[in-house]
This record gives structure tokens, C-alpha cells and sequence, in this order.
């Protein structure tokens, strides 16, 4: 029996959508994933120049064209050479913190980190983690920090103008014998500068620690001393000197600062900032000197152990010599005789008040008074007559 052939029977077509429809979409989100923030850039790159083109009109029509050019290239020169150091100074010390915990031995493969939960040691939150994405890790965090610093850097442009042009008073502080143009012009930038490195400092041994506690070469156990590898250590050690260092640095300006000091009984150093708190400042300073000494000996013979223990030392004589004893010295010592005390520098408060408001060139004059008054030159001085308190306070007070 003749069999007729089948027609053929078309196959079904796959359900989804067309792989040229995806790849348009493919592009188009990708598109889309860059106009976002390239748009976003634009609007605060439009809100930058629209700002600076109306400073540059309004002060060129005051013609100070060559002040609206100085002060911007200061602001961002301040701001570029903040965001440098910034960047180098975190991405070096993380990237090294990377490289002691052997973050990149394995080369693509994944490194596997662990957060411990403190309340149980045993709970661990395991994090696998490719040496690409740590650098990335690094470069964005550092980019991160280094943008905030440099944008506060950005907004102490006047602090660095007064320090670059500032002048002399020809006035000397009584306590130190400088004078007072190194408190208005240059003291405040060596703040800044002090304030900065100590802050970034700060941050950077931050984040080290944070990266070395997720590779397990920094540990802390319950009522114990934390336990670190040598390489953490020494590494730690180094970012401790830097900022021991700074804080020798600032105990230096510290001194100038006592002729702030609100402890006595004027604005100004008294007897207890002249003579107590400058000593325990001098001390602080050698302690940091002998702190940074040791913690350079701690980088080739690593000892965590070392560093728990000078830290808590360091912290408890600056408590001790800065905070407690001139307070003490102050309410025992000084306040019972406070006149006897503080009355060198009352005359020194008394006589700076004189001179910043221009007192002491008062002349005096003194016009004896005439006994034969006639009413003529009392109708000729009507003004003055009238202008006599009928109550003068100063007999008045006298008499009650």
C-alpha cells in the first residue's frame, strides 16, 4: 500500500525573546549605566562654573579681577596637592596591608577572609573575596577618603593666604616674646597642617587594622592582649610613629596656644598655664621623643604586646600631666590666693587690652576751672551747660 509522504512539520521556535533584541538592550543598558553619572557630574560641573563666572563678574566689575584669579588657583592647588597625598598615603599603606596578609598569593583565585562574631568565636561569616577586587577595594576607598579631605583642605584656602602674606604686628606676646603676627598668620595654618595628618593618620591605621582583623593576622580574645603577626605589627609600628610624631609636633603649638588659656582668672595665661602646663607640655614632648624611639625599635623586633601596653602609658601621662594636675594646681593652689597669684598677668591682660583698642595713646589733659563765671560765658556755652548730669553718679556713689 502507496504511503503518502508527511508534510513536513515546521519545529517550534524557542520561547525568549531575540538574541539581536538582547544584545540592543544589553547596549542600551549599558548606555544608560554611563549617562547617569556622567549626567550627574554635568549638573555639579554646570553649578561650579555658573558659580565662579558670577564671582568673576561681580569682582571684575570691582576690579579685582587678580584676586578672584589668586584665590582660585590657591583653592584648587591646595585641593589637587591634598587629594595627592591623601590618595598615595591611604593606597600605600592598604595595599601593603593586602601584601603582608597575602592577600594576592594566590593570584585570580579567590582569598577567603572571615568576620568573627564577638559574642561567639566560633560564629564566622566567611567572605571570598579576588585579589581584583581588593585592589578595587583600595583604590576606591582611598579615592573616597582623599576627595573628603581635600575638600575640607579646599575651604582653608584663607588660612594658607594669611600664612603665605601675613605680616608683623610689632607687638610681642608677654609670655614667649613672639610676636602677635605669628598668632594671626601662621599659627592657625601649622594647625591645619598638624590637625590633617593627624586625622588622615588616624583613618589609616583604621583601616589597616580593619584589614588585617579580616585576614586574621590581627586577633583580639576576650581578656586578653590582641595577637598579631610581625609583619601587622611592624606595620602598625611604623603609622604609630607618624602619629606620635605629629603629636610632638602639635604639643609644640600648644604651647603658643596658652595664650588662650582660659584656666586662671583673665583671658590669657596665668599662673598655673606659665608655670604648671607648660612643664607638663615640655614632658609630653619628651615622652613622644622616647615613644617614637621605642616604636622605631618595635618595626624590626615586633612586639603587639609592646605597643598595647606604651600606648596606655602614653595616654595616661598626657590625661595626668595635661588634664589633672593644672586643674588641681589651679583650685587648691591657686584660687586661695588668687590675686597674689594672677596679678602680673592682670597687668599683662590690662595693658594688651590697651593696646588692641589704641588706649594707650590717650593723651590727658586737664582744664582747671574758672571762678569767675558770668552769665554771658554761661549763655555763650549753652550746649555744655546743658549737657551737665544733673545726678553725677561717680560723687553720688561716693555719698550712699
Amino acid at each position: 500500500m502507496d504511503t503518502m509522504p508527511s508534510a513536513p512539520v515546521n519545529s517550534p521556535q524557542p520561547s525568549g525573546e531575540d538574541p539581536r533584541q538582547k544584545g540592543r538592550n544589553s547596549r542600551l543598558g549599558f548606555l544608560l549605566q554611563l549617562l547617569i553619572p556622567a549626567a550627574i557630574l554635568l549638573l555639579i560641573a554646570v553649578g561650579m562654573v555658573t558659580g565662579y563666572l558670577q564671582k568673576w563678574l561681580w569682582m571684575g566689575q570691582l576690579h579685582y579681577t587678580g584676586i578672584f584669579w589668586t584665590l582660585l588657583s590657591v583653592q584648587w592647588t591646595m585641593f589637587a596637592v591634598a587629594f595627592v597625598f591623601v590618595f598615595l598615603f591611604m593606597w600605600i599603606n592598604l595595599r601593603q596591608a593586602l601584601r603582608n596578609s597575602g592577600a594576592f598569593a594566590g593570584g585570580g583565585a579567590p582569598t577567603q577572609g572571615a568576620i568573627i562574631s564577638p559574642a561567639d568565636g566560633a560564629d564566622r561569616i566567611n567572605i571570598d573575596l579576588t585579589p581584583r577586587l581588593l585592589r578595587a577595594g583600595v583604590v576606591i576607598a582611598s579615592l573616597v577618603l582623599a576627595w573628603l579631605a581635600a575638600a575640607g583642605f579646599f575651604s582653608q584656602w584663607d588660612a594658607y593666604l594669611r600664612f603665605r602674606y601675613g605680616g608683623s604686628f610689632g607687638v610681642s606676646d608677654p609670655l614667649f616674646g613672639v610676636d602677635v603676627g605669628f598668632y594671626v598668620f601662621q599659627l592657625p595654618f601649622y594647625q591645619l597642617l598638624q590637625t590633617s595628618l593627624m586625622v588622615v593618620t588616624v583613618l589609616a591605621i583604621v583601616g589597616v587594622s580593619l584589614v588585617y582583623g579580616y585576614f586574621r593576622l590581627l586577633q583580639a580574645d576576650r581578656g586578653s592582649v590582641p595577637v598579631a603577626s610581625g609583619s601587622a605589627t611592624s606595620h602598625l609600628s611604623v603609622l604609630l610613629f607618624i602619629l606620635v610624631a605629629n603629636w610632638a609636633f602639635g604639643l609644640c603649638l600648644d604651647h603658643y596656644e596658652l595664650v588662650y588659656s582660659t584656666t586662671g582668672v583673665v583671658y590669657g595665661a596665668g599662673f598655673t598655664a606659665d608655670h604648671v602646663t607648660r612643664i607638663a607640655l615640655w614632658i609630653m614632648v619628651a615622652v613622644s621623643v622616647m615613644a617614637c624611639a621605642l616604636l622605631a625599635l618595635n618595626v624590626f623586633r615586633p612586639r603587639l604586646r609592646a605597643l598595647v601596653v606604651g600606648a596606655g602609658v602614653y595616654l595616661a601621662v598626657y590625661v595626668v600631666g595635661i588634664l589633672l594636675v593644672p586643674a588641681i594646681f589651679q583650685k587648691f593652689v591657686v584660687q586661695p590666693s588668687e590675686l597674689a597669684f594672677e596679678t602680673p598677668y592682670l597687668k599683662h591682660y590690662i595693658e594688651s587690652t590697651r593696646k588692641a583698642y589704641d588706649l594707650d595713646s590717650i593723651q590727658e589733659t586737664s582744664y582747671p576751672a574758672l571762678a569767675d563765671l558770668t552769665p554771658a560765658v554761661l549763655a555763650r556755652n549753652q550746649d555744655t551747660i546743658e549737657n551737665i548730669r544733673l545726678w553725677d553718679a561717680r560723687p553720688l556713689l561716693q555719698m550712699y
